[in-house]
Order: structure tokens, then sequence, then C-alpha cells
């Protein structure tokens, strides 16, 4: 009789080594957690000032404190809204300097302004027989909202950075609140992301 070949052993499947959990974040010292109040609190206030650069030195310096719990999540928020205004404000600048003397912007439904004039700093314009003047960083709520409506069509979330641009002002009046929930809830970002933004006042429990 001819020798029978071994059969060729099939390699044995490797098991998956145990994936080791992560180490639990480290509690936020009560020191650490009035560092990190006061860097939300401040970059807030900058973000509501339209001080971009403020805000994100002051996310710096709260992202390695803020490690866990509500503190993150607030921070989280936080960080989300910077990054939609920052976002708002490089269209808007980019559509300011493209605009020309004479460029129509539509504000709401039935108001139109023509602009005059743009430099680096502001846009000047004239609307109902009266000349305006704002700083770039310093726009009307309508004036800005309007600048969205005109220039921001291709730009998949216009109506998210309008909520943003809305909700982050410094004095919000209830009516204001509405129209940028009604913005937001068009967009693709969760509502709990807007309405816990709204809440955050940074006064943590120690952990």
């Amino acid at each position: 009789p001819k020798p029978t070949e071994p059969k060729p052993t099939e390699p044995k499947p490797t098991e998956p080594k145990p994936t080791e959990p992560k180490p639990a974040p480290k509690p936020i010292e009560p020191a650490e957690l009035v560092k990190l109040t006061a860097a939300l609190k401040l970059g807030r206030a900058a973000l509501s000032e339209r001080n971009l650069d403020i805000t994100a030195e002051q996310l710096a310096i709260a992202e390695p404190l803020a490690r866990s719990g509500e503190p993150q999540k607030a921070f989280i928020r936080l960080k989300a809204m910077h990054e939609f205004l920052t976002q708002f404000m490089r269209l808007t600048n980019e559509a300011i300097d493209n605009y020309e003397s004479g460029a129509e912007i539509l504000i709401g439904t039935s108001t139109i302004v023509v602009v005059v004039e743009t430099s680096p700093q502001d846009l000047t314009f004239k609307v109902a027989g009266s000349m305006k003047t704002y700083l770039r960083n310093q726009l009307s709520t309508g004036l800005a909202l309007g600048i969205a409506d005109t220039n921001f069509e291709e730009f998949a979330l216009k109506s998210t950075l309008k909520a943003a641009y809305v909700i982050t002002q410094k004095t919000l009046r209830d009516f204001e609140v509405t129209k940028a929930r009604e913005f937001w809830k068009m967009g693709p970002e969760s509502i709990e992301l807007f309405d816990g933004y709204i809440s955050d006042d940074y006064e943590f429990a120690p952990e």
C-alpha cells in the first residue's frame, strides 16, 4: 500500500488577549475644581464677547482638569459652542471680505440692507436711509443671521451655527432662546447639548 501523506495541521486560532479595563480617572481635587470653575466661567464670558482666543486659552486650562462627571460634560458643551462660533465667525468674515459696495443682505423676511463699505475691522451699510457701522465681532443678531442666511447656503451646519451665535450672546431674551432652539433642532446635534449649555453655571459639587 502507498504511504498516506500526513494531513496538514490547521493552525490553532489564537484567543484574543483580554483587554485590561482603563483605570478610572483621578478624582478632581477641590483646588482643581476651583481652577476649573474659574476657567469655564471666564471662557464662557469671553465667548459672549466674541473673544474667541481667550475662550480657547481657558479651554486649554480646563481640559486636563475636567476629567470626569458633570465637569467633563460642561467642558465638552463649552468647547462645542466655541467651535461652532469659531466657524460662524470665519464664514461671516469670508462673506464680508467678498462684499462690494452695493451688495444686499436680507434680514428676516423683508428688511434689506445695502453694503456701503467694508474694512478688516468693520462693516458699514445703509438701511432705511440711515448709515450704520458695526465691528465685525460685534454685529447685531439680526445682521449676523442675515449674513448667514445670505451667504451660508452651501454649509451643512448653517442652522447649528446660527443657533450657537444666538445662544452664546451676553444677554438673551426668551424669544431668542426659542428661536435658537428652533435653529438647533434643524441641525444634526443633540438637543441635550443645547439645553445643557443653557443651564450650565459651572458650580460643581466636590467629587
